[in-house]
């Protein structure tokens, strides 16, 4: 053999093989023939003629040429490719060739990431997984997964706010055997005072093929440190109410997360026990960290005494724009007759406030008349 291209060869692939035939007798072999053996997992290109024949001096040469299929599901290694030859005595002599087959293309996946909890804030434990899938035909060793616990530029070094939780940031396997996957965990801490972000974090694999040779690939996973939205809902009026009036009743929206909450509404519902005088809604808008806004409303209870139960739902966008909503329901008591102002003292103060009235313009006009005389 002179040679074959591309060497190595890759799985599925195809390549040119030179075979070169030499004449070192003294007479002329008219019908010098070479065949490529179909054998696994060399096959000739579809329409390649399987042998190629020649008339070769005495002292010269010929050069063959074929082209050659190899099978996807081949392993990587060192194949042989069974070549025959005949000086035209039908009897054949065959010889192996050794042909390289490699793969040019990273044999492992990362084919899934896991991240607990499903919600992570600042100062959680985060527990990471990584599967890890062999997709070539050979076996892989010395498997190494590291998660790079910083952001590099070409300027500056940026540390990520994780640290490794009593592990650390790199995982070995031994081996992955052709189609299987493995798994590696981490355990993180996220810093407490991480900024509220996606951060990205760079996965690098390094492994050694059947070859002894050394491959690396690498990845990103990503990360989001959320805030826990937290919103209070207060009264924020009296918690009494007129019986059969029109009474004004506001409520309290309390942002005590770290981030502003977008596009607030308060809403109530209105029941058998109260009309709702005013809108039913009231737009609050943005509302900012460790801030608050009232929503006002206008109702009128339907019975003389007791209770009445309120329900309200606030709605509103967190920082990563999901929308949230609490329900809640308030209990607000109505004043009895007795509690509200009798009419007995009504018509009393009605009485005292015309006695004033009329004794203050007695003495007005008798000191008027007393000016004129």
């Amino acid at each position: 053999m002179l040679k074959y291209d591309p060497a190595p060869v890759e799985p599925g692939g195809n390549f040119e093989v030179w075979i070169l035939l030499e004449n070192d007798g003294s007479s002329k072999i008219d019908e010098a023939t070479v065949k490529i053996e179909d054998s696994f997992p060399f096959s000739l290109e579809r329409g390649e003629d399987k042998e190629e024949t020649f008339s070769i001096p005495p002292g010269s040469d010929a050069i063959a040429r074929f082209n050659v299929d190899v099978a996807k599901d081949v392993t990587e290694g060192v194949r042989k490719l069974k070549v025959s030859y005949s000086k035209g005595d039908d009897v054949w002599v065959e010889r192996e060739l050794n042909i390289s087959i490699q793969s040019h293309q990273n044999l492992i996946s990362l084919e899934d990431i896991e991240i607990k909890p499903d919600t992570i804030v600042p100062g959680d434990k985060v527990e990471i997984t990584l599967f890890l899938r062999n997709i070539g035909n050979s076996i892989i060793k010395d498997v190494s997964a590291g998660l790079q616990l910083y952001s590099q530029t070409e300027t500056s070094v940026l540390e990520l706010p994780f640290v490794p939780y009593k592990d650390t940031a790199t995982k070995r396997i031994s081996f992955i055997e052709p189609k299987k996957e493995e798994e590696v965990a981490f355990s993180l801490q996220v810093d407490p005072n991480a900024g509220i972000s996606t951060y990205k974090i760079p996965v690098s694999i390094q492994y050694y093929d059947d070859q002894g040779d050394v491959k690396t690939a690498s990845d990103l996973l990503g990360i989001t440190i959320s805030d826990i939205s937290d919103v209070e809902v207060l009264i924020d009026s009296e918690k009494t109410l007129r019986p059969r009036e029109t009474n004004d009743v506001s409520f309290k929206t309390i942002n005590r997360g770290f981030n502003e909450i977008k596009f607030v509404t308060v809403e109530i519902t209105e029941t058998k026990q109260f009309e709702i005088i005013s809108p039913s809604k009231d737009y609050l808008g943005n509302t900012d960290s460790d801030d608050y806004e009232t929503a006002d409303f206008k109702i009128k209870p339907l019975s003389s005494s007791g209770y009445i139960q309120i329900p309200l739902r606030v709605t509103y966008l967190d920082f990563m724009n999901n929308e949230k909503s609490i329900e809640k329901t308030f209990e607000m008591r109505i004043l009895s007759e007795e509690e509200l102002p009798s009419s007995s003292n009504k018509g009393l103060w009605i009485g005292i406030v015309l006695i004033v009235i009329v004794v203050g313009a007695i003495i007005y006009f008798r000191r008027k008349k007393a000016l004129e005389e």
